[in-house]
């Protein structure tokens, strides 16, 4: 089901940033075209943090971004990943970095302020205006690390 997720992204992109529907909305859309609870969950969860590192990489350059995120196993221990442990990391970068440039911008907007990335990126500057440093990439509570198994950072 993963492997359909690339021709996902683009619609769920569009679900993210339509600022008519609900939180409960978007899932039940986004569920009902992958057909899958993970998967949408992916979708849902990583889109967003993607548009916020291609905004910040795009326009606040004194913020290093850090490649990796993390997940919690069900264990409860929390482990690194790369970012290309998730294939809908690139296809959501691609779409993002053509939006940032291309527009529509009110849609990429509305997408990249669900992102908790952009939250610890405002949080840093609204503590400390002249904040330079490395920025950790984001944790996924509701995606197991069991989904990257092998995959570790």
């Amino acid at each position: 089901m993963l492997s359909d997720a690339v021709r996902y992204t683009s619609a769920v992109v569009d679900l993210l940033g339509d600022s008519e529907l609900t939180d409960d909305e978007i899932e039940r859309r986004a569920l009902h075209l992958t057909g899958d609870e993970m998967v949408t969950r992916r979708l849902i969860d990583w889109i967003p943090e993607v548009f916020a590192y291609v905004l910040i990489g795009h326009h606040l350059k004194q913020f290093e971004l850090d490649s990796t995120f993390q997940a919690q196993s069900v264990s409860g221990d929390w482990r690194s990943f790369s970012f290309r442990s998730e294939p809908i990391a690139a296809w959501a970068e691609a779409i993002a970095n053509a939006m940032i440039q291309d527009g529509p911008r009110e849609h990429f907007r509305r997408v990249v302020e669900r992102s908790s990335t952009l939250d610890a990126a405002n949080n840093a500057l609204n503590a400390n205006p002249d904040f330079a440093g490395i920025l950790s990439g984001p944790a996924f509570i509701g995606i197991p690390a069991e989904t990257y198994a092998g995959q570790d950072a």
